[in-house]
């Protein structure tokens, strides 16, 4: 998996109906950590890096970039636009609720060796459980991959739940 440059994206707030990307270079516009962003009940815009290596191309694989978020979305990857999950909106009814975790294909065409440009439009007006961090990962990937992010991330929480489980027991025993 290669991941964005998750130390510094650029955020911009969306205009209400705002539906390409802005220059990144207003003034309202900031460069901050990926993990920062919080498209809750907002309109953003988001520009990040991502650097390709050589070794990544050599696969010759179908790719797709994922996005795990608590967001509405829409990503352009080098300047075209490679998918939609949801509607990102600056008003709520509007907004078309996207999924959780999602992957788009990257046609092999888009993907150049070294720095690549990813763009990704984003909103979540409709969460009752506000995240302290909504965003979890935006890279790229062998497509059809998602299963073994979420396969990792299973087992990890299975170890922190038979921990808390067995605390749980320890303290009852107590």
């Amino acid at each position: 998996h290669i991941s964005i440059d998750t130390r510094a994206v650029r955020v911009c707030p969306a205009l209400f109906e705002q539906q390409l990307p802005p220059t990144f270079t207003e003034p309202e516009c900031k460069t901050i950590g990926f993990y920062e962003v919080n498209p809750q009940n907002k309109h953003l815009w988001v520009k990040a890096s991502l650097r390709i290596n050589q070794s990544y191309l050599d696969l010759q694989q179908a790719s797709a970039f994922y996005l795990f978020a608590k967001t509405s979305s829409a990503v352009y990857f080098n300047g075209v636009k490679i998918g939609q999950n949801g509607t990102p909106h600056g008003n709520p009814e509007q907004e078309f609720v996207g999924k959780m975790d999602v992957q788009f294909y990257l046609p092999s065409k888009l993907i150049k060796l070294g720095e690549n440009e990813v763009i990704l439009h984003l909103s979540s007006h409709h969460g009752w459980l506000n995240l302290s961090t909504p965003m979890h990962f935006a890279g790229v990937s062998e497509y059809g991959s998602g299963q073994n992010f979420s396969r990792n991330n299973s087992l990890s929480s299975l170890l922190l739940l038979g921990a808390l489980l067995i605390g749980a027991v320890y303290l009852a025993a107590l």
